[in-house]
C-alpha cells in the first residue's frame, strides 16, 4: 500500500512534467531558440518555482483546516479528470515544435507562466491533495514523502523532456513511437483515475 501510493506520486509527477504544458513548453522553446545552456537554466528556474509555488499552496490550504472529507469528495472529480485527460492523451500521435520568432523566456517570464498556470492549482485541489491525505492516513509522515516524491517526479519529467528535445529530436518525428508512448501514459492516467474514485468511495463506505 505504501509503495503503491508513492509510485502513484512519482508517476503522476513525472507525467505532469513530461506531458506538453505551459512550463514544459517554455523550457523547450528556450532550448530550441537559445541553445542547451539557456534551456538548462530555464529548466532549473522552472523546477525551483514549481517546488516553491507547490509548498506555498500546500501550506495555505492546510492552514485553512479544510476537513479531509472535502478532499475525498473532490477526489471523485479528480479521478474523473484523470480519466478525461487519459482519453485526450490517448489521441496524441505527434508533437509539434512551434516555430516562434526570437522569444527568450527570462526567469520572471518562467515565474509568471508557473504562477498563472491553472493546471497547477486544479491538479493540487482535485488530484494531489486527496492522494496526499491518503498517504498521510497510510503511514506516519506519508504526506511529506508523497509531496517530495511528487515534486521529484515533476522535475524528472521536465528534465526527461529537455533531454529528448536536446538530443533525440528525430524521435519526436516518429509518429508511431510517440503515439505508443502517449498511449502508455494514457493507460496510466486511466488506472490512477479509477484508483482515486475507488479510494474516495471507500472513504465514504460506498464500496
Amino acid at each position: 500500500m505504501v509503495f503503491e501510493i508513492l509510485l502513484m506520486a512519482f508517476a503522476l509527477g513525472f507525467l505532469d512534467g513530461a506531458l506538453p504544458g505551459p512550463v514544459t513548453t517554455t523550457i523547450c522553446i528556450n532550448l530550441l531558440l537559445a541553445g542547451l545552456k539557456p534551456g538548462i537554466k530555464t529548466f532549473l528556474w522552472a523546477s525551483l518555482f514549481e517546488v516553491l509555488i507547490a509548498v506555498a499552496f500546500v501550506f495555505v490550504v492546510l492552514g485553512l483546516n479544510v476537513p479531509d472529507a472535502f478532499f475525498y469528495r473532490v477526489g471523485f472529480l479528480g479521478g474523473g479528470l484523470l480519466i478525461y485527460f487519459s482519453t485526450k492523451v490517448f489521441q496524441i500521435v505527434k508533437i509539434s515544435i512551434l516555430k516562434h520568432k526570437k522569444i527568450f523566456f527570462t526567469p520572471l517570464n518562467v515565474l509568471e507562466v508557473s504562477v498563472f498556470s491553472p493546471w497547477l492549482y486544479l491538479a493540487w485541489v482535485l488530484i494531489y491533495f486527496p492522494l496526499l491525505l491518503r498517504a498521510k492516513d497510510i503511514f506516519s509522515g506519508g504526506e511529506f514523502y508523497f509531496f517530495g516524491i511528487l515534486e521529484f517526479g515533476v522535475i524528472a519529467g521536465f528534465f526527461t523532456t529537455l533531454l529528448i528535445v536536446a538530443f533525440a529530436r528525430q524521435l519526436l518525428k516518429n509518429e508511431k513511437v510517440i503515439h505508443r508512448v502517449f498511449q502508455f501514459f494514457a493507460i496510466l492516467l486511466f488506472i490512477f483515475g479509477i484508483k482515486m474514485i475507488w479510494d474516495s468511495a471507500s472513504f465514504f463506505g460506498i464500496i
